[in-house]
């Protein structure tokens, strides 16, 4: 690969050793429907994926990838009640 910039390899390649590892993923129930989540914060996280089967959930506005969603009354978990 060649990168044609001004910019010093220095900065390009700044943090190219670090790996911050996979994000942290988890599955949560949202309004019933079992959904993907990558966590952001202490107490949000952003949707991934869809894991209903229900296409009536994909039509949902507020489950679209890439929402943010609070942990506040979400059940964490494919096995809790």
């Amino acid at each position: 690969m060649i990168l044609y910039t001004p910019v010093q390899p220095e900065l390009v390649f700044e943090h190219y050793q670090e790996d911050p590892g996979p994000p942290e993923t988890m599955e949560c129930a949202i309004g019933g429907v079992q959904v993907l989540v990558t966590r952001t914060g202490l107490m949000q996280g952003c949707i991934q994926r869809v894991l209903s089967t229900d296409p009536m959930d994909f039509l949902n506005p507020g489950l679209t990838p890439g929402t943010v969603v609070s942990f506040e009354g979400v059940q964490v978990g494919a096995d809790d009640p």
